[in-house]
């Protein structure tokens, strides 16, 4: 195995990494990422997941460090229709289109802006991010 450049030989210990692990603050996104950083910590990996509050308990329950989104991106998934207005009204493409906007794309500044904080402040090794 390769770390960082350096060859490496079957059973060579692999050095802990520092792990950021980002995923918007939907269950289908964070839930997914959680248990691959439950595996990554199990290895003697550190690993912090930068998401939305609702999922601060989930990530400290699988030995994991949370760091917030801002809270202007910071949605309840269970309630899509308070973050997206007019939401309920929507069908079809139409529906789709505004969900994936508002999800997705609206978020987009505040959330690059979160992950250089986190870059900057956090002495990450990697980065892995969900899509």
């Amino acid at each position: 195995m390769t770390v960082q450049g350096q060859p490496g030989r079957v059973g060579d210990p692999i050095r802990s990494l520092r792990l950021l692990l980002c995923a918007t603050p939907i269950h289908g996104h964070v839930r997914p990422l959680v248990e691959i950083g439950r595996g990554l910590a199990t290895r003697g990996h550190r690993v912090t997941v930068l998401t939305g509050r609702k999922f601060q308990v989930p990530v400290a329950d699988a030995g994991l460090t949370w760091w917030p989104i801002p809270a202007e991106i910071d949605y309840d998934d269970a309630d899509l229709d308070a973050w997206l207005p007019g939401r309920s009204g929507r069908r079809g493409i139409d529906a789709a289109r505004h969900d994936v906007i508002g999800l997705f794309v609206r978020p987009v500044k505040a959330q690059h802006r979160a992950l250089t904080t986190a870059l900057s402040q956090g002495g990450f090794d990697a980065v892995v991010a969900e899509a």
